[in-house]
């Protein structure tokens, strides 16, 4: 069992020999163990973790063929790939069995494609020099720099640390490509027993102290919403901004535990999230168009393309309503309602979850501050909650 265990997730192709440098106390965590990066991307948003922790002394990104590599990390969340793991009974940890690896240990990262530093390197000198295995070099040297890029885009993963471990011969020196940045944290060979649960426990502090990401679902919280906001405002980008409420959840939380009232918000971070960023990459939007947030408790906010915005929620509203009623015994699920006392000690009829969707389109021409976004959601919510069941209402005054 993991219960209340904070979750890290370990890319490797050699987790066993990993393990030997880990001490007593890294087990307190709930480890989980990946073949391929691919699977622990997918992987976030079923169970988001505290903390990611790469080796990149061997070939991680799913495929070892250099020509078949999967670098698109985005289209994960369409194409699932099959998690292979299976349950070590004896310590309870996620192996992946998998004999097959690429070693990564002899490259040498720098401006130039990677040179190997050992004759006996699977990419020689000799073998790098020519055209066709410089690219192969090269390959491995910016998938490592894409997967990092690709992860720090992500507006859900950026706000998970990741700290990395590198080879030995891993040279900074005449790394060209400021955006390494991203690669924020590591260790690098030979490795110590204390340096690696050092780094996992600063990075797991720095990560409470220094982002505001919601706990459970790991997505943007108070501050990062508002700066996002405010930068978007500031530099007038076109854009639509949804407050999305859970109705009826407090009810829902009471009478089923707060543990299914996890599930629910886990199910309705990981649906507004993944239709948002479908939909904004299905229509060929920048990237950094959509925003996904975690106000708290059971509201969350969406930002996207305002062309995009009501057919984000409709799809929201139109999947939460299909899954919903699984969540809720047999008995509520027929009465399509929950019986539950007031404070006041009255029998009350709660209707089954839904939501209530509050769209401000075109904020960057309708407010100029954050506070008059919440003074408009707030309005817009309560005349939505005055109608059962799911419902979107829609800023209807002029332009500012």
């Amino acid at each position: 069992m993991h219960e209340n265990k904070e979750i890290i997730f370990i890319v490797s192709k050699k987790e066993f020999e990993l393990t030997e440098y880990f001490t007593k106390e890294l087990y307190n965590y709930n480890l989980q163990f990946y073949e391929s990066i691919n699977q622990a991307y997918y992987s976030v948003y079923v169970s988001p973790p505290s903390l990611i922790l790469v080796d990149l002394r061997y070939e991680i990104f799913g495929e070892t063929d250099t020509d078949n590599k999967i670098t698109d990390l985005n289209a994960v969340r369409i194409n699932r790939i099959e998690n292979k793991n299976t349950q070590n009974k004896d310590n309870g940890k996620n192996i992946n069995n998998n004999n097959q690896y690429n070693k990564l240990s002899d490259y040498s990262i720098a401006a130039e494609p990677m040179v190997s530093a050992s004759a006996s390197s699977s990419f020689s000198d000799k073998n790098c020099s020519s055209t066709a295995s410089k690219k192969d070099c090269y390959a491995v040297y910016h998938d490592i720099y894409s997967m990092t890029d690709n992860i720090q885009k992500d507006n859900i993963i950026s706000n998970i640390p990741l700290v990395f471990i590198l080879p030995r011969n891993f040279n900074f020196k005449n790394i060209i490509d400021l955006d390494c940045c991203s690669m924020k944290d590591y260790v690098k060979e030979p490795l110590l027993k204390n340096e690696l649960l050092y780094k996992v426990k600063i990075s797991l502090l720095f990560s409470r102290t220094q982002l505001d990401a919601n706990p459970l679902t790991k997505l943007p919280g108070n501050s990062s919403i508002i700066n996002e906001v405010k930068k978007r405002i500031t530099n007038n980008i076109n854009c639509s901004f949804a407050y999305i409420d859970i109705d009826n959840f407090k009810s829902y939380n009471d009478k089923y535990g707060f543990l299914s009232g996890d599930e629910i918000i886990m199910l309705t971070s990981r649906l507004i999230a993944s239709t948002a960023y479908d939909i904004s990459k299905n229509r060929k939007r920048h990237g950094r168009e959509v925003f996904v947030g975690h106000i708290g408790g059971d509201d969350f906010v969406a930002i996207s393309h305002p062309e995009d915005i009501v057919e984000i929620c409709s799809n929201i509203i139109s999947n939460f309503d299909k899954i919903i009623p699984s969540f809720y015994d047999e008995t509520d699920k027929s009465n399509g309602y929950i019986e539950t006392y007031d404070r006041s000690n009255v029998l009350r009829q709660i209707p089954l979850m839904s939501l209530s969707v509050a769209i401000i389109p075109d904020i960057n021409k309708r407010v100029s501050h954050y506070g008059e976004i919440s003074e408009i959601t707030s309005a817009l919510k309560s005349k939505a909650k005055n109608s059962p069941g799911s419902k979107i209402v829609i800023d209807k005054r002029g332009k500012k």
